[in-house]
């Protein structure tokens, strides 16, 4: 469902050994995280950190994850290997404030070898649609940490027809790109590009 982006050095500043990704949170707002590293060796695991409002470490962070190499799917040929993993950081994970948040991303293998990664952002959004007000609206609505890279699962507490609200949320530029939205309606599914 989600693109990799573009992949880089993994680099650790200020004699930290974390590499950094930061985007700007919206409160009370969900995100998925598609965390791609390729590399010449096998990684075990990959340790994800996040913060609002600064730098996370091992000790000082909102959120943290471990990912074993079984939570990834591993593409490739043994010395050029594809490890991809999807993170759901839920509204309570993000702190449920509004600023800047910081993920850290600790892999020891990358620490002694040549590693490139991406973390891929994007913000989802559980909607229904409201026949009172010809509108789709979120109240009653949230998205389910077992969403994955290949569905999003809505949690709603109402049966009308709704949608998954998906946002790629950018790295540099402030305008953002509406990346795709997924309507359901009578077991149908409808694929809207913006």
């Amino acid at each position: 469902m989600f693109r990799v982006g573009h992949l880089v050095n993994y680099k650790h500043y200020d004699n930290d050994t974390m590499a950094f990704r930061d985007f700007q949170a919206l409160e009370n707002a969900t995100y998925g995280v598609t965390l791609t590293v390729r590399t010449a060796g096998f990684i075990r695991e990959a340790k994800v950190y996040g913060k609002l409002g600064g730098d996370p470490n091992d000790t000082v962070h909102d959120f943290r994850t471990v990912l074993s190499w079984e939570d990834f799917d591993i593409t490739g040929y043994e010395g050029n290997e594809t490890f991809t993993a999807f993170i759901v950081l839920p509204v309570g994970k993000v702190n449920n404030g509004s600023g800047q948040y910081t993920l850290g991303l600790l892999i020891e293998e990358c620490l002694s070898q040549t590693c490139k990664y991406s973390a891929d952002i994007v913000r989802i959004g559980c909607r229904y649609w409201d026949t009172e007000d010809n509108a789709w609206k979120g109240d009653g609505c949230k998205v389910s940490s077992k969403t994955s890279r290949k569905e999003t699962i809505c949690l709603c507490d109402h049966l009308t027809a709704f949608a998954a609200d998906i946002v790629r949320v950018p790295t540099r530029d402030p305008s953002y790109s509406r990346s795709r939205q997924v309507v359901l309606h009578d077991d149908s599914m409808v694929c809207l590009e913006e």
